[in-house]
């Protein structure tokens, strides 16, 4: 899939070509997809990067924005959800996805390509030194694990888990699927076609999304050991910084506070409030 919709010359112009196509339904999608630079992770020629084809190159990929649009969507994003991302790749669709999640939310990325991980932290570090669309008090950061997927550890469940590669046996699906919780949301590519699944009660229901081509999933690794990922908690001064500018954002106080001109200006800077 690709080249569905017209090509944009920039990021906002590829995302209302995808609103008008219906591929981007909600406002929190939209605002998701405008506040990350597709560009800033593309892997190719910047002219290329609003053009809805895939890239290939290398061991980086970057999916159809088309494809990326129906993952989000469909994946059903909520601020303080997990999010487990097999085959990360360029750190683009974590990006998009930490937007949603929020900062109490978890954002996980695992790929078994070193230059990819570091890639994609790369990537992610300067949209938080320098994307227009960062707001340090509702980005859920990424957490990039060299590894394969399939030798997560299954004992950590979340929310809703993306697998960017195509799964070609019956035992890769059903260890993609153990990493799921109840009621929880799983994407994933199947023979010819993208697949929705959904947990609930301990019965998974299936629906077919789209028709797409996807690269096979690596079954096979030199380092096969269970790995597990661990997340660093949040400092209770980061805790406490988030918690009192959400607070002065919802009330809109700032300007009403008896504080400094330079520090009213600094919890204005680059914030939506």
């Amino acid at each position: 899939m690709g080249g569905v919709v017209p090509p944009g010359e920039s990021n906002d112009h590829l995302v209302d070509n995808l609103v008008e196509g219906n591929f981007i339904k909600s406002k929190e999608v939209e605002n998701a997809f405008r506040k990350v630079d597709r560009g800033d992770f593309y892997p190719g020629l910047i002219k290329d990067a609003y053009i809805d084809f895939a890239f290939k190159g290398g061991n980086l990929h970057m999916s159809a924005a088309t494809i990326y649009c129906e993952v989000v969507e469909n994946l059903e994003i909520k601020s303080g959800l997990s999010f487990l991302n097999i085959g990360s790749g360029t750190g683009y669709l974590s990006t998009v996805v930490g937007v949603m999640l929020g900062p109490k939310g978890i954002n996980h990325g695992v790929d078994i390509h070193k230059d990819i991980i570091e890639y994609a932290v790369n990537r992610v570090n300067l949209f938080m030194q320098y994307g227009r669309g960062f707001n340090s008090i509702n980005f859920c950061e990424p957490e990039f694990v060299l590894g394969n997927g399939l030798f997560l550890d299954s004992n950590r469940k979340y929310d809703r888990v993306y697998c960017g590669a195509r799964i070609h046996s019956e035992a890769s699906l059903q260890k993609i699927k153990s990493f799921l919780k109840e009621k929880g949301v799983l994407i994933y590519p199947f023979q010819e076609h993208l697949v929705k699944s959904q947990l609930s009660n301990g019965e998974w229901q299936h629906s077919l999304i789209l028709q797409a081509q996807f690269t096979n999933l690596e079954e096979k690794s030199l380092n096969q050991a269970v790995f597990q990922i661990y997340t660093q908690p949040s400092t209770l001064q980061a805790l406490c910084r988030i918690v009192i500018l959400q607070s002065i954002k919802e009330v809109k106080l700032v300007e009403s506070l008896p504080l400094p001109r330079v520090l009213i200006r600094y919890l204005k800077f680059d914030r939506e409030f």
